[in-house]
């Protein structure tokens, strides 16, 4: 009994292989026929047929009428990935409001919902809030909540393996709670909660500046300085969740004890380098100090980590090119690092945090629509109307 169990388990996993398999070439490929299935997954007509019709079943197929083999032309049975068969979302809970992203399972972006308004002070509201924004933008995508496959969001503070906050200036109140399993019931699919510094950095490195680079230092420069690392081309956390929290008193930059960035008489790093790029004195020195510091740090991290590359993302996006350039030749000129550093202005800028969402959200998809715990990335591609909106999710990516 014991070995039929072993052997059934172990057919009803090459099944499963073998759906997956013909499920993501059609997805990455386009329509195809059966036949073309066949020699580019490298398994039999026969069982290509197999996956196919219980991948119809399922709903992830469609038998496309009136096909034809695009190798020889002549008339065949030909298949396609149904796109729309479910939909997965990326959610930014961010201090300045909610940003929520809709994709299809193919990856083509099809929604970007901003909501600046200020969040709810009360801690259910805001959860309210957050599954009244994905709502919308799923209508906006022509989707429904019953067809959301999978959603992650990205928030500020110290989170946990188990997704529960475990510190946050922005949200004290949910310290402790269990976000998961409140916005997985309210949204019906599966939820997972990640640090937003962390998301912006997978995806940095997933679709953006450091794509297939395997290790790498990212810096972001918001309300305060926040570091993440990939190396090996996996997100790195640490034992406790919290590699890259850095402590505020610690850091050689104009912190002050809630770990913000930012001086008594500026309102905003923004405003230094505005007036430093007017050629104001005091500002320029400001500026440079802060850069300084920043190279300091960088230099720290970079001597114990040494990546192949360091990616700054910034609120003030539109000075990030000069932060970099003034960072790099203060690496060098000080000698902090033996090699001369590849810096690099982040590509995705203020939407890297809810990108890197709606990557894991790929992720956490998987197992439902597939059966595997991991299966390929789709390429997240931006629909015309993300495309030729006012703030585009898309502009800029490389």
């Amino acid at each position: 009994m014991v070995k039929s169990n072993r052997h059934g388990a172990r057919v009803g996993a090459i099944r499963q292989e073998n759906e997956t398999q013909c499920a993501l070439w059609l997805r990455d490929h386009g329509r195809s026929s059966v036949g073309t299935l066949s020699r580019s997954v490298g398994v039999s007509r026969p069982t290509v047929e197999v996956a196919l019709a219980r991948l119809v079943e399922r709903g992830l197929v469609k038998e496309i009428e009136g096909g034809s083999d695009t190798a020889t032309g002549r008339p065949a049975r030909v298949f396609e990935f149904v796109e729309r068969a479910g939909f997965v979302a990326g959610i930014d809970i961010a201090r300045a409001g909610i940003t929520v992203v809709i994709a299809d399972i193919s990856g083509r972006v099809l929604a970007q919902r901003r909501s600046g308004a200020p969040l709810p002070k009360d801690s259910l509201a805001r959860l309210r809030l957050v599954t009244h924004e994905t709502t919308a933008a799923l209508a906006e995508a022509g989707g429904t909540v019953s067809r959301l496959v999978a959603a992650h969001v990205a928030l500020t503070g110290w989170v946990g393996a188990d997704g529960r906050l475990r510190a946050s200036g922005a949200y004290p109140d949910w310290e402790g709670v269990d976000l998961t399993e409140h916005l997985s019931r309210m949204l019906g699919c599966e939820v997972r909660v990640d640090n937003d510094v962390n998301l912006a950095a997978l995806a940095e490195h997933r679709i953006g500046a450091a794509r297939l680079i395997p290790d790498m230092l990212y810096i972001r420069i918001g309300s305060g300085i926040s570091a993440a690392l990939v190396l090996d081309g996996k997100l790195r956390l640490g034992s406790h969740d919290s590699a890259g929290a850095l402590a505020g008193a610690s850091l050689p930059l104009p912190i002050d004890p809630q770990g913000d960035l930012g001086w008594a008489d500026e309102p905003s790093l923004r405003a230094v380098l505005e007036r430093a790029d007017a050629s104001e004195p005091e500002a320029a020195a400001k500026r440079d100090d802060f850069v300084d510091g920043l190279a300091e740090l960088v230099g720290m991290i970079g001597q114990v980590v040494d990546p192949d590359c360091i990616v700054v993302g910034c609120d003030a996006a539109e000075h990030g090119d000069t932060i970099v350039s003034l960072l790099r030749q203060r690496l060098i000129d000080k000698g902090w690092l033996l090699y001369e550093p590849a810096i690099i202005a982040s590509h995705l800028g203020d939407d890297a945090a809810v990108l890197g969402a709606l990557t894991r959200a790929f992720d956490s998809s998987a197992k439902h629509l597939y059966g595997l715990d991991e299966v390929g990335l789709p390429e997240i591609r931006f629909s015309d109307v993300i495309a030729t909106s006012k703030t585009p999710i898309a502009a800029n990516t490389p």
